[in-house]
């Protein structure tokens, strides 16, 4: 687990992952540079399966990569500091990786957390080829927090990128994908908390940069053609078509209007957000229509 400024949702994370029925475990929490009161609460954690990292304010890349290095375990888990993992979470995922060697990655279903209530899991793929799929296009396929990995596959791959001002669990998700079989188990595992305004235009638009560049990294890797730099990407996507780069700033508009409607309604704000899920649908239907698939279809139910 990454900690920046995680309370006051970590405490409730730290318990969710203390709490599991899989007792045997290592939890490693890396403090990175939190200026709340994260590391008070860190240090006065009594559990003797706790190990406590500090570092500067690097990032979540560093952060991931230093818990990696002092990982001891053949399994290694993600968990973000302010959702909650279900108590059967380990056991389950832990389980599914032993009856499925091939298998490097698996994730599962997570359900929207909000300050009101639990929302349903919306429907994420489950086999590799609907996984890789969904990926290289670009769709939401796994939720990072809810990943468990082999550790001599993710260490095999050279660990997460670290690139500065950009998000790396889409690049790591693909080179995993390359590496080994993805799956996600089709049971909800875990809570994904919303926070009202966590997702700012600029975030969404550099989220949306990364995952393309993510993308035709990957594409360039798989078909032996030389790499590309941030800076390399950035002028390539100039030289798309102009239709191409004027849909760019609507397609990340209606993204963020999304997410913030999901916000809302799970806020008990349920009439604003309604009206902003409407204003996402008129400026991105294709969008919306992926969207409502993926939230009509069924998923095992929470345990």
């Amino acid at each position: 687990m990454n900690i920046f400024n995680g309370m006051p949702y970590l405490p409730e994370a730290v318990e969710s992952v203390c709490n599991q029925s899989v007792r045997d475990i290592e939890i490693i929490l890396v403090n990175d540079g939190s200026t709340d009161g994260s590391r008070d609460y860190l240090e006065r954690l009594k559990d003797s399966r706790i190990r406590v990292f500090h570092q500067e304010n690097s990032g979540t890349a560093v952060a991931s990569n230093l818990a990696l290095k002092h990982c001891r375990t053949p399994y290694i888990m993600r968990m973000d500091a302010d959702d909650i993992s279900l108590p059967n979470r380990v056991e389950v995922q832990l389980d599914f990786m032993k009856r499925n060697s091939e298998v490097g990655m698996a994730g599962a279903q997570a359900a929207w957390l909000g300050p009101n209530a639990v929302g349903k899991s919306i429907k994420l793929p489950t086999t590799h080829d609907a996984i890789w799929k969904a990926l290289t296009e670009g769709h939401h396929a796994m939720v990072h927090a809810t990943l468990m990995m082999r550790i001599e596959v993710i260490r095999g791959i050279g660990g997460y990128w670290e690139i500065p001002k950009l998000d790396d669990d889409t690049d790591m998700m693909l080179r995993m994908g390359e590496a080994a079989k993805l799956a996600n188990i089709d049971q909800t595992l875990y809570h994904y908390r919303i926070l009202q305004g966590s997702l700012s235009g600029a975030g969404m638009k550099r989220m949306r940069f990364s995952y393309d560049y993510s993308i035709e990294l990957s594409r360039r890797r798989l078909s032996g053609l030389p790499s590309l730099t941030p800076e390399q990407y950035a002028e390539y996507r100039n030289t798309r078509s102009v239709w191409k780069r004027w849909n760019d700033p609507i397609d990340i508009h209606a993204r963020r209007q999304y997410r913030m409607a999901t916000e809302e309604i799970f806020s008990g704000k349920r009439i604003r957000g309604r009206l902003r899920l409407g204003w996402a649908a008129l400026c991105s239907p294709k969008l919306t229509i992926q969207r409502l698939k993926r939230m009509l279809r069924k998923v095992s139910p929470q345990v």
